[in-house]
């Protein structure tokens, strides 16, 4: 049944396109989705080391991770804060590291996203009392925009 309602949105898809009556198609999409922005945290998943043992240094547990932001077309808006947290599942949140706008510009220079870029963070997380199984990215654009994005944390 699916199939066929996917069929039908795709033909009527093309025929919305239809300039005249000699079949000639244009080259826009009939139902264009929103230009969305995506944000991945690369990698996906963060080992912590051996099963059991959460890697702390000095007292602190800190993951190095890329966070890619991928517009779907160019803007004129840059990040205005970025929010990471430790996810241990027992509670809703858990320990957070906020970069502020001020921040981030002192790191990253610009933050505009006028195409895909990449900012590399080490968050500095107080060592969690359990082990996180995940940590969230929450990514507050200047216009507005909320951004999130998990990383798994394996063990």
């Amino acid at each position: 049944m699916t199939r066929w309602i996917l069929a039908c949105c795709a033909v009527g898809a093309l025929v919305a396109c239809d300039d005249s009556n000699t079949g000639h198609y244009t080259g826009r999409m009939a139902l264009q989705p929103d230009a969305a922005v995506i944000a991945q945290i690369s990698p996906q998943t963060f080992f912590v080391g051996t099963p059991g043992v959460l890697v702390c240094t000095a007292g602190l547990f800190s993951p190095s991770f890329t966070l890619v932001i991928t517009p779907g077309r160019p803007l004129d808006t840059s990040i205005s804060s970025a929010t990471f947290t430790l996810i241990d599942g027992s509670t809703r949140g858990g320990p957070s590291v906020t970069f502020p706008q001020p921040q981030l510009t002192r790191m990253f220079g610009t933050t505009v996203l006028a195409s895909t870029r990449t900012f590399a963070f080490t968050p500095g997380f107080q060592c969690p009392a359990l082990l996180p199984v995940a940590m969230t990215a929450d990514v507050t654009l200047d216009d507005g925009q909320r951004l999130t994005a998990t990383m798994a944390v394996g063990r």
